[in-house]
């Protein structure tokens, strides 16, 4: 009995001694942390991807629509998703002076005239997140772009531009 406990006391101690199966152990545990980190990395590079993206697609957009006197006329094809507006969009903040113009109607008329109108261009594009992140059903991240500016006007006499002030202003 003796050489017996003696003989499994040394299988015991060798086999906490040895290392074998650890390089296993190892895999076992980091593997899925190493997909995960790379999985992210993909997700991230994907997200910034579509926002640039988006952002010069919208930029051109925008200003392909102010350039065309604030018409949706003869606009590209890639510019059927974006919407545009000749004031800003309530979703917009109102620190701006455009936001103050727009909200007084006889100095938005006035400005429109002397100024010009602001051609504003909102984009949204989706981008899918892997289920891991999303806890398996949230959706897809959201790319918003938006871009404001001046719209062309067209040409016009001096004195039209003088009729249309003073039509303004007296309207008050």
């Amino acid at each position: 009995m003796l050489g017996r406990r003696s003989r499994l006391g040394r299988f015991l101690r060798r086999f906490i001694k040895s290392e074998r199966g650890a390089v296993y152990t190892e895999a076992a545990i980091t593997l899925p942390f190493f997909i995960m980190i790379w999985a992210f990395m993909i997700y991230s590079h994907r997200l910034v991807s579509a926002k640039i993206k988006n952002n010069a697609v919208s930029k051109g957009c925008t200003w392909a629509y102010a350039l065309n006197y604030c018409e949706n006329t003869g606009l590209p094809a890639q510019c059927s998703s974006t919407r545009f507006s000749t004031a800003p969009p309530a979703t917009w903040d109102d620190s701006d002076v455009a936001s103050f113009f727009s909200s007084v109607p006889a100095l938005s008329t006035v400005s429109d005239i002397v100024l010009g109108k602001g051609a504003y261009g909102e984009r949204t594009d989706s981008v899918a997140r892997p289920a891991y992140i999303s806890g398996g059903g949230a959706g897809p991240s959201d790319v918003r772009s938006r871009h404001a500016v001046s719209c062309n006007t067209k040409p016009t006499t001096v004195g039209q531009i003088l009729r249309d002030l003073f039509s303004a202003l007296f309207r008050l």
